[in-house]
């Protein structure tokens, strides 16, 4: 709950993401989630980009 609040104030604050693309904040958002879960999911790597992914469409509805 915590990492998605931050995730959203971090790409809701910064300025330049309102010209950005929904598309390009999708990637970054996906990056910067699949780079924080991956310690947590060495079984499942190949999972841990999907599950960025979901994480990554539940932030960036309500943006």
């Amino acid at each position: 709950q915590n990492l998605i609040k931050f995730v959203r104030e971090l790409i809701g604050g910064i300025d330049f993401t309102r010209k950005l693309t929904y598309q390009t904040i999708f990637a970054i958002t996906t990056s910067i989630i699949s780079f924080t879960l991956s310690p947590f999911y060495h079984q499942w790597r190949k999972d841990s980009r999907q599950a960025a992914q979901d994480l990554s469409d539940l932030i960036c509805q309500k943006i």
